[in-house]
């Protein structure tokens, strides 16, 4: 499936829209060692699996990511990603099904 980026023009300045709508961007692809993947926007209901994924991140991961040293999202970021008006913004989540539960991995 192909994404496209669309300008529109408007009276107070040019923006971008994604096109086709989020819903319909789902991508799978498998991983070397054969772990099924699912790529596609993400919801408001899996807002305590991004959180449960940047908690599981090192210091590290979560710093090069942020900028900053944070333990996890904040109520505001945490919204923020999972909230967005699709039509402007498209967050993405890649997961996978590990012993019969959804984990996010990216």
């Amino acid at each position: 499936m192909t994404t496209a980026y669309a300008l529109v023009q408007n009276s107070t300045n040019d923006r971008y829209i994604i096109y086709p709508p989020p819903a319909l961007a789902v991508e799978t692809g498998r991983l070397r060692d054969g772990t099924l993947v699912l790529l596609a926007p993400i919801r408001t209901s899996e807002a305590e699996l991004l959180q449960e994924f940047v908690r599981a991140l090192s210091p590290g991961s979560r710093y090069r990511r942020f900028f900053s040293t944070l333990a996890e999202l904040s109520p505001t970021m945490l919204a923020r990603a999972t909230q967005s008006n699709p039509r402007q913004h498209l967050g993405l989540l890649a997961k996978t099904v590990v012993n019969g539960a959804v984990r996010v991995i990216g």
